[in-house]
């Protein structure tokens, strides 16, 4: 692919997209005559007239869910040409993500070890007259679960408290499982709301973005203790202590045992009765570059190889942008041969995702 260079601002954008870059995306810009300067000190690239065309420039943003209505996140976000790239900012992948976990897709790992595969279509079949996006259509979007199970509890949203699971009971007054956000960006949307949820939380990415996702945890704690609340999971753990933002670089295995060794500690001490909860590994949107890909593969299956059999799945959400780059990771997640891949049928997810109205107005 053709790049270009912005001299001004120094972003690297595909030449197609140049005209438009130097006429309204970079930040260093200079203002025509007539057009009003902010008087906010609002971060470089966002906010201003480009947060009216897409909501990856708003200086904020909120987030709400259908599946879980009294639930609400409210995020910072910077410049996506900027220092963090494009880990400053909520992407779409991660909105359906973030639906999905409200719905109750984590709810899968809790009855580990799992059974035989069995069928994903059990979402949710409301209907809230939101159209998604076309880059959101049921068949250009999909969402990845590496497991050796996954089923989508009846009641999305809410406690499960399946007899089938030896360990539920004495799971009582501790974290559901650990979720390990993977590439979360500056704005982990999955991860606070999997945290909402009653999950112990890990948030791992560059260290560009931590700074800026601390400051979304931070600044949506007690939205995270609400949700718990009204969910009846106030007996957890508190949420300030159950939430890590951390650095953690794809194929760093000694960063990643690290990151998880107070979890693998407790499930060694899970098969000895005292039930830790099941792992969950959460992407959203970070197959993208596929000199990546290979670094990403192995960190997932680093991560799932300290569980015990069974005990944990991934999901991984991306938004379809390059067949070639798509099927290159699918290729290459296939010739790991240690995953258990199924495809997951997102079409009822997309239906009740909360999009915001740049979205909704556009083919983004």
């Amino acid at each position: 692919m053709d790049v270009y260079v912005c001299p001004a601002c120094s972003a690297v954008v595909s030449s197609s997209r140049r005209e438009a870059h130097e006429k309204a995306w970079c930040p260093a810009r200079v203002k025509e005559d007539g057009e009003e300067s902010s008087e906010d000190e609002r971060p470089a690239g966002v906010g201003g007239a480009r947060s009216l065309l897409t909501p990856l420039c708003e200086a904020a943003t909120t987030v709400t869910f259908s599946s879980v209505p009294t639930m609400s996140f409210s995020l910072i976000q910077t410049d996506i040409w900027g220092p963090a790239d494009t880990g400053g900012a909520l992407w779409y992948a991660d909105r359906v993500m973030s639906e999905y976990i409200a719905a109750g897709a984590l709810d899968v790992a809790l009855d580990w070890p799992l059974p035989p595969s069995q069928s994903l279509s059990r979402m949710p079949q409301r209907r809230f007259g939101q159209t998604p996006p076309d880059c959101f259509s049921s068949s250009s979007s999909s969402s990845k679960l590496f497991s050796s199970s996954d089923q989508i509890p009846e009641n999305p949203g809410q406690t499960s408290n399946s007899s089938s699971n030896p360990s539920s009971a004495s799971r009582k007054g501790a974290s559901r499982g650990l979720a390990l956000a993977l590439g979360c960006g500056g704005a982990p949307l999955s991860a606070l709301v999997a945290a909402a949820m009653g999950w112990k939380v890990i948030m791992t990415d560059l260290d560009v973005c931590l700074e800026q996702a601390q400051q979304n945890v931070d600044s949506n704690l007690n939205a995270v203790r609400s949700s718990r609340s009204n969910l009846r999971l106030a007996d957890l753990p508190d949420s300030l202590d159950e939430m890590t933002v951390m650095e953690l670089w794809f194929g760093d295995d000694a960063a990643l045992e690290k990151a998880l060794s107070d979890w693998t500690i407790q499930v060694k001490a899970d098969l000895e009765g005292q039930a830790s909860g099941p792992l969950v590994v959460l992407c959203s949107d970070c197959i993208w570059k596929p000199e990546l890909h290979l670094l990403l593969i192995k960190t997932i299956i680093s991560a799932l190889r300290q569980c015990p059999t069974g005990a944990g799945v991934s999901l991984v959400a991306f938004q379809r942008r390059s067949p070639t780059n798509e099927a290159l990771f699918m290729k290459r997640l296939k010739e790991a041969e240690v995953l258990c891949i199924e495809s997951v049928d997102i079409a009822d997810v997309l239906q009740i995702v909360h999009w915001p109205p740049q979205a909704q107005s556009q083919n983004v």
